[in-house]
């Protein structure tokens, strides 16, 4: 939450910046995306590369440009910010809406392969949480966008779907309480343990969230 709270901080410049001087919001999108996402994904890069190659210099030079990081953890900023350029070139996703759809579908499946041919090379599992900061969400971002852009409520499993996303702040909140739990009883190895451990949290997170959200309205 405390990441959460640090965009608001900022958000009534980004607010401005984006209504009234958007040429400026655009560039500082660029500067986030260069040392957000650019240097992740040169990061990720050396990574693949390190499983064939010798990569030192290749970290040197990204060690170099990480010094010259004005963001600290611009994660959040860059998410925040990508929502803005997404709305305001909301007739491009439309219009492209098929091609940016299957781009989304398909990020998935190539980092979980790029991720697994890390970790068999290694003979190390390469980080769980990798694909947060990388390429390919934000290319799964955009295809959730672009497929849900004509969304319509109209059977149980999109009002499921709604139901999680009136509940995302109980989510957030109640999910360390379950990652803690399968932490303390539950040594998490294999990819199917993960793949249960996952589910586990979010369908317990969402269920505790139905219980949650009616009290911090209240409150």
């Amino acid at each position: 939450m405390q990441n959460l709270l640090a965009v608001y901080l900022v958000y009534p410049l980004l607010w401005y910046l984006f209504n009234e001087k958007y040429g400026f919001y655009e560039y500082l999108f660029g500067v986030v995306t260069a040392f957000v996402l650019g240097l992740r994904t040169l990061g990720f890069l050396r990574d693949i590369l390190s499983t064939r190659f010798d990569t030192e210099m290749l970290s040197r030079c990204i060690d170099f440009l990480y010094r010259l990081n004005p963001i600290g953890n611009g994660w959040y900023v860059f998410y925040f910010m990508l929502g803005g350029i997404m709305w305001h070139y909301l007739d491009a996703i439309k219009s492209n809406r098929v091609l940016l759809s299957v781009l989304g579908i398909l990020s998935w499946p190539a980092a979980f392969g790029l991720a697994y041919y890390i970790s068999v090379s290694t003979g190390a599992t390469y980080d769980p949480a990798f694909n947060y900061g990388s390429i390919f969400m934000v290319a799964f971002l955009l295809g959730m966008f672009a497929l849900t852009i004509q969304f319509e409520n109209r059977n149980a499993l999109t009002r499921v779907v709604c139901s999680v996303g009136k509940n995302t702040l109980g989510m957030y909140l109640g999910h360390y309480l379950f990652i803690f739990l399968i932490d303390h009883f539950w040594n998490v190895e294999k990819m199917q343990e993960r793949i249960v451990a996952y589910l586990a949290v979010c369908i317990g997170s969402y269920v505790l969230s139905l219980v949650l959200n009616p009290l911090l309205k209240k409150i």
